[in-house]
């Protein structure tokens, strides 16, 4: 897997997000999962909920319409 550098966590977050929900195998979706479960132990409530709707709106933009 390539190493990504991300401005700061809730950048992080969001691409974890959409990771957990694009990943090709259950067990990379698992593994994003477990990242972001981390990262969000060292953020406040806003930052998380600012990257949740961040990540919607991207995962959003995948969907076929």
């Amino acid at each position: 897997m390539k190493d990504l550098t991300f401005g700061n966590h809730e950048e992080a977050l969001i691409s974890g997000l959409v990771l957990a929900v694009t990943a090709p195998t259950d067990a990379d979706s698992a593994e994003a999962l477990e990242l972001t479960e981390t990262l969000v132990q060292g953020m406040s409530k806003d930052a998380v909920e600012r990257s949740m709707a961040a990540a919607t709106k991207i995962i959003d933009g995948l969907s076929p319409d």
